[in-house]
């Protein structure tokens, strides 16, 4: 029968640090280590909202839009989900930007028989 009895309940030993024998960080570094992967995913994303302002002044198109418009056009008539799926964002997310770019008359949407709707670069 195994038993815990002593074992530190802090540890942060996995059980693959165990079976290779590799010791487990301390708490605090470990901490450290969070703390400043946090500080950077901060960085990168205050460093693309500002990118995108640039964008959107410059080009008069958010980093969404652009990203759903060079999709549609390197992919050709396309269907939402396949445009979600390439962009990464959610259908209803997808539809809500389609709808501004259809709005501006960049794009245009066909109800398809076969599926429920495709889209296509102005």
């Amino acid at each position: 029968m195994a038993s815990n009895k002593g074992a530190n309940p802090n540890s942060l030993d996995t059980p693959d640090s165990k079976q290779t024998g590799a010791s487990a960080p301390d708490r605090s570094s470990t901490v450290q280590n969070y703390e400043q992967v946090l500080v950077a995913l901060r960085r990168v994303i205050r460093a693309t909202d500002l990118h995108s302002k640039r964008l959107s002044k410059h080009a008069g198109l958010t980093g969404p839009q652009l990203l759903i418009m060079r999709t549609i056009r390197a992919l050709g008539e396309v269907t939402i989900g396949t445009i979600a799926d390439k962009v990464s964002l959610s259908q209803a997310t997808v539809t809500t930007i389609l709808d501004r770019l259809e709005q501006r008359n960049l794009v245009y949407r066909v109800r398809s028989t076969r599926i429920s709707a495709r889209c296509t670069r102005t």
